[in-house]
């Protein structure tokens, strides 16, 4: 609806973090800056940066977003805003705006205490993304209609991805299975191990600037995240795994090239084995 957020308040029980923006920013800080009109936050991560938003109120819910981008340089403003899973386009034409993001109620549901956006590197040759900023708006949870019970909560995606299975014998076609959205990955707790360990090593290459060929430990991450990049995993993992890859070469066009190149010639590996059809 168009009057969303006059039905919601601006909160500021909130805190930002993520490790791609502690990295540069104290969390206090973050928070100073992305309230203060004139100032902003900026990453150089070449694939975009993820920022995690914890509501610190237990009597209100989340309820939607909204981002200022622009201000400072156009070219720099986010490629797009990634939000459970929705992708927003970023198109200023030369303007600063406000990007306003209502959120679901299943969303909501799920973001009570936790919630993270993804900013997609701007087009800025230097990969220098800002954002000037974000604002949560909440509701108390007894306007919202928190649920009491267990079963009124979102089912998890793995629930949905069962019944889909559970349908094909009841005359779904083909067509129908391809055209439903994919339901994502679910995490484990290897996978959430494996992605902590990818952020720490991407966090450490940052600092040592590990862009020359010659140094070992840059063959070894190299090795590891190519070989990460085609193996099936979940969102975060892969996330985790360009950004460390990212980090390992001096410009964008050479980190692009050479993860075009890994998967093509896993595809070309596919294709060739005798196991293929």
């Amino acid at each position: 609806p168009v009057d969303f957020f006059e039905h919601c308040q601006h909160s500021n029980d909130v805190e930002y973090g993520g490790n791609d923006i502690l990295q540069v920013y104290n969390t206090q800080q973050v928070k100073n800056r992305l309230n203060t009109t004139g100032l902003y936050i900026a990453s150089t991560k070449p694939t975009g940066f993820s920022m995690e938003i914890t509501n610190t109120n237990n009597t209100t819910v989340p309820v939607g977003i909204r981002i200022f981008v622009g201000s400072q340089s156009a070219e720099r403003a986010p490629g797009y805003i990634e939000v459970f899973g929705r992708t927003i386009h970023v198109q200023l034409n030369s303007r600063a705006r406000w990007y306003d993001i209502p959120f679901t109620r299943e969303e909501s549901l799920t973001a009570d205490k936790k919630f993270n956006i993804f900013f997609g590197c701007s087009m800025d040759p230097s990969s220098i993304t800002m954002v000037d900023s974000v604002k949560v708006y909440v509701k108390t949870k007894e306007v919202f209609g928190w649920p009491e019970e267990p079963e009124d909560f979102p089912e998890p995606a793995t629930t949905s991805a069962a019944k889909l299975a559970a349908n094909t014998s009841n005359g779904v076609t083909v067509s129908e299975i391809d055209s439903a959205p994919a339901a994502p990955l679910p995490m484990t707790a290897a996978d959430r191990l494996l992605g902590s360990a990818l952020e720490v090593l991407d966090g450490a290459f940052i600092v040592i600037n590990p862009q020359d060929e010659k140094e070992p430990s840059r063959d070894k991450a190299l090795n590891l995240a190519t070989s990460l990049l085609t193996l099936t995993s979940p969102e975060l993992v892969q996330m985790h795994t360009k950004a460390l890859l990212a980090s390992l070469f001096p410009t964008k066009t050479a980190y692009h090239n050479h993860k075009d190149q890994a998967q093509l010639k896993y595809v070309m590996s596919c294709l060739s084995s005798p196991d293929m059809p």
